[in-house]
């Protein structure tokens, strides 16, 4: 019987997971930048070219410093396919060689940001100094240094060097790479942004390649907080793949790995927010709620941090409406609203919007609201050409034809139903099992399936 139960409860969380993981990691799917892919084959990363380092040493045999650390840095980097591009160094040379002027690179060359560098030392230490400068503002948006000893091998320098500079740029340069804080290893860090891209692509292969390296990392460095939380993501990945007979295990596998991390972060930090909402989050799937739902009270700490972060503003406002989901809160279910929509601002996607649509459904079946915020966000959507979640329409569209239902507008539910799926893609009954496993109040869920199959939508 249990194992039937959790054979279920891996079907239903498989879409949901993946949603969670496309958010979490990465946005390769900005709507402008895909709809400019479709008509030019352009490769519209930010640009940033590393400049031969400056030898201040005062001695000759440093200065093949000046190439190599450069070159080394960007091939690292350029090998990891991330979301900026590095120019190659040959075109470095030239731009170098011919004195163009940075002003020339960012109009002509639409070269963003250029990375310099100084290499001093001492008899005993070897000092590196780094900066960022935005060609576009004029302005530095980073500056180091970092210092090695002087029998430091240098690949290590350079490997070094590439990490943090990656680390920086993400943080400062509109990349939506994961920035790995805590991780101070630059091969546990390049590590983790090759299982990032691994979960991405959701295979059996990319699974397996994640998991090797998941292990590897978790027996170097088992109390880093990123390695425990992308091997917390690999259990995910390991459940929706149907690579394990015990997903019930994997899942409080993965919650365990996330409340470890937990240890091991400063309290209010990003990270600590994400773990500490994401582990709630996943509890709440397992229908464990009185877990879930106890940090609420402490979450209230942290509101005015999560503005900017649209991870957290989503996590903050999924659990928040999770733990009101038995119509218990309104007020509450409301605020978890608003965190959605604040997290769809700060990140206009359409599976944030899908599950913004989900918050407003439930809004109409438990508290009796119009359908005036689902028939704007179904709008807005409509409006946009490219979708980075194929179930986005079908799913925003049946959502709004329900509400029209529910107020008993049969013309226009039936109108707006055929539009949803005439997308493509089949919503049907059962599909809110798969999307909203984590809602208390399952009766919305099967409501949605009762009120819409008279007017067509499949049971299967």
């Amino acid at each position: 019987k249990n194992k039937n139960k959790y054979s279920a409860l891996a079907v239903i969380i498989g879409i949901f997971i993946m949603v969670i993981l496309a958010i979490i990691f990465a946005d390769p799917f900005n709507e402008e930048l895909q709809e400019k892919k479709v008509t030019e084959l352009v490769d519209l990363r930010p640009k940033i070219m590393i400049m031969p380092f400056e030898n201040q040493t005062g001695k000759q045999e440093n200065s093949f410093l000046e190439e190599t650390l450069a070159f080394g840095i960007n091939n690292t980097l350029s090998n990891l396919n991330l979301d900026v591009k590095f120019v190659d160094p040959n075109e470095t040379r030239l731009h170098v060689e011919s004195n163009t002027s940075y002003q020339d690179l960012s109009k002509k060359h639409n070269i963003g940001f250029i990375v310099t560098g100084l290499i001093q030392g001492s008899q005993e230490v070897l000092r590196i100094q780094m900066r960022i400068d935005n060609l576009v503002s004029s302005e530095t948006t980073f500056r180091d240094q970092y210092e090695f000893e002087k029998n430091t091998d240098v690949i290590e320098i350079q490997d070094t060097l590439a990490m943090y500079l990656m680390k920086n740029i993400s943080r400062n340069i509109s990349t939506k790479q994961h920035v790995f804080n805590y991780t101070t290893d630059p091969s546990i860090y390049f590590d983790l942004i090759k299982i990032d891209k691994a979960l991405l692509k959701s295979t059996v292969e990319s699974a397996t390649l994640a998991g090797e390296l998941v292990d590897k990392n978790l027996k170097i460095a088992p109390n880093d907080p990123h390695v425990l939380q992308i091997a917390a993501f690999h259990t995910w990945l390991k459940v929706n793949l149907g690579l394990t007979n015990d997903p019930a295990s994997e899942i409080r596998k993965g919650v365990e790995l996330l409340s470890r991390g937990i240890l091991f972060v400063d309290d209010g930090q990003p990270i600590y927010i994400y773990l500490l909402t994401q582990k709630s989050v996943w509890q709440s799937i397992l229908q464990e709620f009185d877990e879930a739902c106890a940090v609420i009270p402490r979450l209230k700490q942290f509101e005015r941090r999560i503005y900017d972060d649209h991870l957290s503003q989503f996590n903050f406002g999924l659990l928040h409406q999770v733990c009101s989901s038995d119509g218990s809160s309104e007020e509450q279910f409301q605020k978890g609203i608003q965190f959605m929509e604040r997290s769809l601002e700060l990140r206009p996607s359409a599976f944030n919007a899908k599950y913004l649509a989900y918050g407003y459904a439930f809004k109409s079946y438990a508290f009796g609201d119009s359908t005036s915020q689902l028939e704007e966000l179904w709008n807005n959507e409509k409006s946009k050409k490219i979708h980075n979640d194929s179930m986005a329409m079908p799913t925003i569209g049946t959502l709004l034809a329900y509400g029209y239902a529910k107020e008993g507008r049969e013309e226009s539910a039936a109108k707006t139903l055929k539009i949803a799926m005439d997308y493509g893609r089949n919503y049907t009954a059962q599909s809110p099992y798969a999307d909203y496993p984590s809602i208390k109040d399952k009766g919305f869920l099967s409501d949605i399936g009762k009120i819409l199959e008279p007017y067509g939508l499949a049971n299967q």
